[in-house]
């Protein structure tokens, strides 16, 4: 009777554990459901943690760096100022502003005039050469020029009232040009230029020669160091008064 009683007991102890254990469990599967967290995702996180190969982590981001602009970013084209240095003596041509009005008085340096720009040298001392680029434009007036004169395909040429020139007058493939009341140190040659020339007054110390020029001619009272000489140009060359220490040459013999 006292040993049926004891495996009662024991066996009643038994179930009583079983049940509490059951209910347990129960209990924790209702806490992973809610808090939605598995054993699975826990040990990928533990994984991650640790270093694992195949592991994804998330780079932190440091604060107070502004990020890098993105490449596809939308918006208005920045405007970036550029500064360039000229080469060229003399300042920019803009609107039609004279391309040398503000030089100064004295340039120590060769002016380079460029495309159909135009240069007006009125007392102007220049210690270099005076070039002119397509179309350009030259007024020389009462200035001095340690250098040459020179132009291909320009559109007008004046040197002019006491203009004082230390090397060559070159004009090729030209408009009109006048040369007049002016010292030239050295030649003035004329070529294929398709404007009327006018060379009048001057005292030239080297040559005068004129070549293949299409429009009228006109050379007169001019002291000449040189030869005088005038070649294959469309008109015959008029004019008078010209005292030559050389030769007076071709179509200009008879000036």
């Amino acid at each position: 009777m006292t040993i049926g009683l004891r495996n009662r007991r024991l066996s009643l102890i038994v179930i009583l554990i079983l049940l509490v254990t059951v209910a347990c469990g129960g209990s924790d599967d209702d806490n992973n459901a809610s808090t939605g967290v598995d054993s699975t995702s826990t040990t990928a996180a533990a994984s991650t943690s640790s270093g694992a190969p195949g592991a994804t982590a998330t780079t932190p981001v440091a604060t107070g760096i502004a990020p890098a602009p993105s490449a596809t970013t939308s918006g208005p084209a920045a405007t970036v100022a550029v500064s360039a240095t000229s080469t060229t003596t003399a300042g920019s041509d803009v609107d039609g502003h004279d391309f040398c009005a503000n030089l100064g008085s004295h340039v120590t340096d060769d002016i380079n005039v460029p495309e159909s720009a135009t240069c007006t040298l009125d007392g102007t001392i220049v210690d270099g050469d005076v070039k002119l680029a397509w179309n350009a434009t030259l007024h020389a007036r009462g200035a001095t020029i340690d250098g040459d004169v020179q132009g291909e395909r320009t559109a007008m040429v004046t040197v002019l009232d006491g203009t004082m020139v230390s090397g060559n007058v070159q004009v090729e493939h030209g408009g009109a040009i006048e040369v007049s009341n002016a010292r030239i140190d050295g030649d003035i040659q004329l070529e294929h230029n398709a404007g009327a020339i006018v060379i009048n007054g001057n005292t030239v110390n080297g040559n005068i020669e004129l070549e293949h020029n299409s429009r009228s001619i006109d050379i007169r009272d001019n002291t000449v160091n040189g030869n005088l000489k005038c070649e294959s140009n469309v008109s015959a060359p008029a004019g008078s008064g010209n005292t030559v220490s050389g030769n007076k040459e071709g179509q200009c013999s008879g000036l």
